[in-house]
């Protein structure tokens, strides 16, 4: 695979400057065309798999991977896609582009969306939901679960955002937020969304940690892993739709996780491409 460098063109680096190689599979490796300018001095690469099962590997230098976050730059294991700073160094790998460090502010949006009320919200439960322009969602650093703050109608908000498998997602808007807004079912509101700082650690269901008990090696893996692989570990596990299958998923879970592996395999965390994730069906009234 080639790596071609997108305009503008940047200036040639420094031979000091250490290469983005990339991988076809472990065995082979070829330096890219284009060096990275983004660092005057020569570090230790350190190996990353795409996600969504791209099938190369990357590899960036030791400080860029050190500075990464859940939503960086350098390296597009972490979204499968990336975006950053307009005027940072490009390059495209395959049909991926890398950009500089994507900030906080990069990801802000404003919208306006109408509050839509679910078909089957449950059993004594009353909430609403709406689903993201995909311009705003492709601000965002990945697409799958998604931890942001923001706004409705200048009330302010935390909250994770859900996949709804058509490459954007959707924000479950709970009863108490309403109330607090002001807003009703069915009003057009303001949304002002932004991903935050850092992607806070996933709550672990009971469940596995009781399965964890009896699979020491599976915890030590689970506890050296990386925030945003252990929220995708738990949105694999929770989104079986059968008893049978989450159990199974658990299980499956601590054998991979014994075994080293730190991200779940196969797991579509977008639901793009396994067509495993919606966003809730409307009410008749509310469409």
């Amino acid at each position: 695979m080639n790596c071609e460098a997108a305009t503008p063109k940047p200036e040639s680096p420094p031979a000091s400057i250490h290469p983005f190689k990339i991988w076809n599979n472990r065995r082979s490796s070829r330096p890219a065309k284009q060096l990275h300018s983004r660092h005057k001095a020569e570090f230790k690469p350190s190996i990353c798999r795409p996600a969504l099962g791209l099938g190369k590997f990357i590899s960036a230098c030791a400080l860029c991977w050190a500075h990464a976050s859940p939503r960086s730059a350098c390296c597009p294991c972490r979204s499968g896609r990336l975006q950053g700073l307009p005027d940072a160094p490009r390059w495209t790998v395959g049909r991926i582009s890398v950009f500089g460090k994507m900030t906080q502010d990069d990801t802000a949006s404003q919208f306006t969306a109408r509050l839509l009320q679910p078909k089957a919200p449950g059993a004594g439960e009353s909430w609403a939901f709406v689903v993201l322009p995909k311009e705003a969602s492709a601000k965002l650093p990945r697409r799958g679960r998604t931890s942001v703050e923001g706004a409705i109608d200048g009330c302010g908000f935390r909250a994770l955002l859900e996949p709804d498998g058509q490459q954007s997602h959707w924000l479950r808007i709970d009863a108490q937020l309403l109330k607090a807004s002001g807003a009703l079912v069915g009003d057009v509101a303001q949304f002002e969304v932004k991903a935050v700082e850092h992607e806070p650690e996933p709550e672990v269901p009971a469940d596995f940690l009781e399965a964890m008990k009896a699979s020491p090696a599976a915890r030590t893996t689970w506890d050296g892993t990386t925030t945003i692989a252990r929220l995708d570990w738990i949105h694999w596990m929770t989104s079986a739709k059968q008893s049978n299958t989450r159990r199974k998923r658990i299980g499956d879970a601590c054998a991979m996780l014994a075994a080293g592996k730190k991200r779940v395999c196969c797991f579509d965390p977008s639901g793009y491409y396994s067509k495993a994730f919606s966003a809730p069906e409307p009410a008749d009234w509310s469409r």
